[in-house]
């Protein structure tokens, strides 16, 4: 493992010295990262140098700066002493409390704050989302869902995306900004690469409707003439809720139109690690055989730390767009 690299259990006792590899792991898709440690929890191959349990905490420290604090999941061990642990951040437990709500007249930082405040849930920075929705009513929703429900409607409505972490034990909400992205080219950082391009998900076509499937009030049809001449005609129907005016659905259209007429282009590269690369940012990637000179989004990330040496796999994407739950509106009885 790297020298660089420290473990430290409940706070007082550091593993280093049973630590031969680990993983740090997470995904676009996901609100928590994930750490996964392979040790010898042993000295003399009869009892056990620490004795884990789960639920505690564990910290990982890059350079004595704290990079991931989370909690043992699950454990494994033989009888020899190898053991396994993984642990997850604390937004883990976002996936894990199901709950029905009904929000009127407010914004989706009111509501994260408000399923934090109500479930004792640690929390920092809070960026105001600023868009108020009239009504959202949640039911049998994990508190994930709720908040991804939420800051979906709001880009939906502003376009402005915001992404939900972790950041020492606390849920932090924080606006996506530009920055610059790091370097991955062949012949230096990077180690391997495979490319593909998809039209499985094109659609260049839509039609929104206010109304149901059959019996609507008014409509919206906006495409692309030459993509359709390229690709073929593929369209993406939806309805909208009653109160849609024509400008807000023709907004909607155009919106849809930028997000989904893309051809799907996807990266998976192996690349000298840097934990500054993780689900979320980005990086420009230069490589001759597929010629490839372009910015990509991280999709997923994984780090691991073995014999000295940090190598990372990520997935790459040409989009920027985060986890996303499409809201449908229901009546209460």
């Amino acid at each position: 493992m790297s020298r660089q690299i420290r473990i430290v259990y409940e706070n007082k006792i550091y593993m280093d010295s049973i630590v031969k590899s680990m993983t740090w792991s997470g995904e676009r898709e996901q609100g928590f990262r994930k750490l996964e440690l392979d040790l010898n929890n042993t000295k003399n191959g009869l009892t056990p140098v620490l004795q884990i349990e789960e639920g505690k905490e564990i910290l990982m420290l890059y350079q004595d700066e704290e990079i991931f604090r989370g909690f043992i999941f699950s454990s494994t061990m033989d009888m020899n002493g190898g053991m396994s642990i993984v642990a997850y951040d604390a937004n883990i437990y976002l996936t894990k409390t199901t709950d029905s709500r009904r929000f009127r007249h407010h914004t989706a930082t009111q509501i994260i704050h408000q399923l934090c405040q109500d479930y004792d849930i640690p929390f920092g920075v809070l960026e105001d989302t600023e868009y108020v929705h009239p009504s959202l009513i949640m039911r049998n929703k994990t508190l994930w869902d709720m908040m991804i429900t939420a800051l979906t409607e709001t880009f939906n409505q502003t376009g402005e995306r915001f992404f939900i972490y972790s950041a020492k034990g606390k849920l932090e909400l924080r606006k996506v900004k530009t920055a610059s992205p790091f370097l991955l080219q062949s012949g230096f950082s990077l180690l391997d690469l495979s490319c593909s391009r998809s039209i499985e998900d094109l659609r260049n076509q839509i039609r929104l409707k206010v109304g149901d499937e059959i019996d609507y009030t008014d409509l919206s049809l906006i495409n692309d003439p030459p993509s359709i001449e390229r690709y073929g005609l593929m369209q993406h129907e939806e309805s909208m809720d009653a109160g849609t005016n024509k400008s807000q659905l023709d907004q909607r259209a155009r919106q849809l139109l930028r997000e989904l007429n893309q051809v799907k282009k996807e990266i998976s590269v192996e690349a000298i690690g840097d934990i500054r690369v993780t689900s979320g940012s980005s990086v420009r990637v230069k490589e001759t055989m597929n010629q490839v000179d372009a910015i990509y989004y991280v999709v997923s990330d994984s780090h691991s730390f073995s014999n000295g040496v940090h190598q990372m796999s990520l997935g790459l994407s040409i989009s920027d767009s985060l986890p996303t739950l499409e809201y449908t509106s229901e009546t209460t009885t």
